[in-house]
């Protein structure tokens, strides 16, 4: 996390000597604060980013996250929206959504997701995951448990593998 806080020091000395930077280092610098969990702070850079540039769909992605560490999230989920809008394609940001609405409490929109990611790609374990979120909250074991078998066929090495690998246990 040092690095981080050096990093923000040759940040600022640039900024100073270039106050006319183009956004893009705004939004590395944003991201910086993003990764110490300042949010503040990120959110003030990225909204100076996208003052600049406002069709850059991993600047609305920095400020979503941004939102949503400051606990904003229905204004965390609109620029999630708009990153999406921006690129509809993007499966990170379809996970992203499925999960803050399945954090949300919003069940119809998250299964909703899932499914177009799963479209997208039959082979997803995020969306796979997020199904079986969604079956667990439902009370639905059997269900769980096929949807977690099958995470694990597709890659049992992979990060959500080895969570649903634990989770059958």
């Amino acid at each position: 996390m040092g690095f981080y806080s050096k990093a923000r020091q040759f940040y600022d000395r640039f900024f100073e000597l270039n106050p006319t930077a183009h956004s893009q280092y705004r939004a590395r610098y944003a991201s910086t604060f993003l990764a110490q969990r300042n949010y503040q702070q990120a959110f003030i850079h990225i909204t100076m980013a996208l003052a600049e540039t406002e069709d850059n769909p991993d600047f609305w992605f920095i400020s979503a996250h941004a939102r949503r560490g400051l606990g904003q999230l229905p204004e965390a989920l609109q620029d999630l929206n708009t990153a999406l809008l921006l690129a509809p394609e993007r499966m990170d940001l379809l996970g992203n959504q499925a999960l803050w609405f399945y954090e949300a409490g919003n069940d119809d929109a998250a299964g909703k997701i899932a499914q177009q990611m799963l479209t997208m790609n039959p082979q997803s374990q995020l969306a796979l995951w997020v199904q079986s979120l969604l079956a667990q909250r439902q009370n639905k074991p059997a269900q769980v448990r096929q949807l977690r078998q099958r995470i694990v066929q597709i890659n049992a090495g992979s990060f959500i593998g080895r969570v649903a690998a634990e989770s059958l246990k």
